[in-house]
């Protein structure tokens, strides 16, 4: 899986959620997901990195 499909994936388990004057759950659901996918990039990438001092 691409870390865009990891991000995506991770949001559509979430059950509810909200809408609220500073974003809808459209929105929040893109930003979680991009969020997700940066995270997992950057985690991938150090695991690599310290895998490579071992």
């Amino acid at each position: 899986m691409i870390p865009e499909e990891i991000g995506r994936a991770a949001m559509s388990e979430l059950d509810d959620i909200p809408s609220d004057l500073q974003g809808s759950a459209s929105y929040r659901s893109r930003v979680g997901a991009a969020m997700t996918a940066r995270a997992w990039t950057q985690g991938a990438q150090q695991a690599t990195v310290g895998a490579s001092y071992a």
